[in-house]
């Protein structure tokens, strides 16, 4: 017998970011740690509601300043 089903994401609080906020050309590492089945996809999004574009799609990201 083999079980199917998914598991709802569990973000880890103390291992993922808080609000954090940078000065333009600042550079920025956010995390987020969370857990689930399948395996939780993880995107980020400004304060304005804009998504982040990424290289790859990750729980950590370092955000380089320009």
């Amino acid at each position: 017998m083999k079980q199917t089903g998914s598991v709802p994401p569990d973000i880890i609080n103390e291992e993922s970011s808080a609000d954090i906020a940078v000065q333009e050309g600042e550079d920025a590492t956010i995390v987020c740690k969370a857990v689930g089945h399948p395996t939780p996809r993880v995107t980020w999004k400004r304060e304005d509601g804009e998504y982040m574009l990424l290289r790859k799609p990750q729980s950590r990201e370092l955000i380089r300043g320009k």
